[in-house]
């Protein structure tokens, strides 16, 4: 349980110590899809029991997914400064989304800067109501995303900047937490008021969908398979070109882009397990036979060798590469 209202800042240059900042949102899936620069990421937050608001900056670009709290009504906005970004679809800026099912993918440029801001569901109800006038037709990332201008993001970026930085919140008699939630409640109604019938949503057509979801299932059975892009056009039941638009538009990459990264990070992974003892073993699970390119490759995503991730902070096991 929280007590009373936390904040945090933070540099990191470590995935797991990211997932772990951003809850309590849940990135399950966090994949690099650029290479050659050090993973870095700005986190800055605020907390309590009934709300929160993270700032978080990137300086890779990013296929992310997950889901955000359960209990709670969960909001993102691109700030003004990010980088282009996509969510199933759409243009991320200058818009804003609700997620009520909960999850959440999309596709970042480096220098992707986003606000998670979040209140809990009874709190939220209070102040809205069962009818939810405010943000009626706001559904999901999916369905929906709510336009807003530049000038109310700008707006709503500083407020949330002085909260976080530890400004005081206006009023006075009530506790901090009910102050910052209701700046936050107030900088939420500014950023949509007026602006619910902005913004036309153009759904993804069913063939797209259908290609990415069957694609992505594809190349998460076939990890350590070397497979080829006309396989996974085969298995989605799709066109080169449909599969290739697909994972542009969600991915921000090409599928072999995607492909290329994703086994890259299995592999990694399987490095890092108890029982793996040198590179070229773990290669070899993987299909990857020509081990001076493979660790090029890897270097350049993660910014060390395969036997180096082998070996450990500790230095303690064998690799032959």
């Amino acid at each position: 349980m929280t007590t009373g209202v936390l904040r945090q800042q933070m540099v990191l240059s470590d995935w797991d110590r990211l997932i772990e900042a951003v809850q309590p949102w849940d990135v399950s899936g966090c994949i690099a899809t650029d290479r050659h620069q050090p993973f870095k990421a700005n986190v800055r937050g605020i907390a309590g029991e009934s709300f929160y608001a993270i700032r978080v900056s990137l300086n890779r670009r990013l296929r992310q997914s997950g889901a955000t709290p359960e209990g709670f009504a969960s909001f993102a906005v691109m700030t003004s400064t990010s980088t282009p970004a996509r969510f199933r679809g759409h243009d991320a800026y200058p818009r804003i989304g609700l997620t009520p099912d909960h999850e959440f993918e999309g596709a970042s440029e480096a220098g992707f800067d986003v606000i998670l801001f979040g209140f809990a569901e009874a709190a939220y109800q209070r102040r809205f109501g069962d009818s939810d006038q405010l943000l009626g037709r706001l559904e999901t990332f999916g369905k929906a995303m709510l336009g807003s201008d530049p000038t109310r993001v700008r707006a709503f970026e500083a407020l949330t900047d002085r909260l976080i930085s530890g400004e005081k919140a206006e009023g006075s008699g009530e506790p901090e937490e009910s102050l910052l939630r209701n700046a936050l409640f107030q900088g939420l109604e500014d950023l949509v008021q007026q602006e619910q019938g902005a913004g036309k949503v153009v759904p993804t057509t069913v063939a797209r969908r259908r290609a990415l979801r069957r694609g992505l299932d594809f190349i998460e059975g076939n990890l350590k398979n070397t497979v080829s892009i006309s396989d996974i056009c085969t298995y989605a039941a799709a066109s080169e070109r449909t599969l290739e638009y697909a994972f542009r538009e969600y991915c921000g990459v090409t599928p072999k882009t995607y492909l290329n990264a994703r086994r890259l990070h299995a592999f990694r992974e399987a490095l890092r397990e108890p029982c793996a003892t040198s590179v070229s073993c773990v290669a070899g699970e993987f299909g990857y036979w020509h081990m001076g390119k493979l660790a090029g490759d890897y270097r350049a995503t993660f910014g060390e060798l395969p036997s180096e991730t082998l070996r450990g902070p500790a230095g303690v096991r064998n690799s032959d590469a």
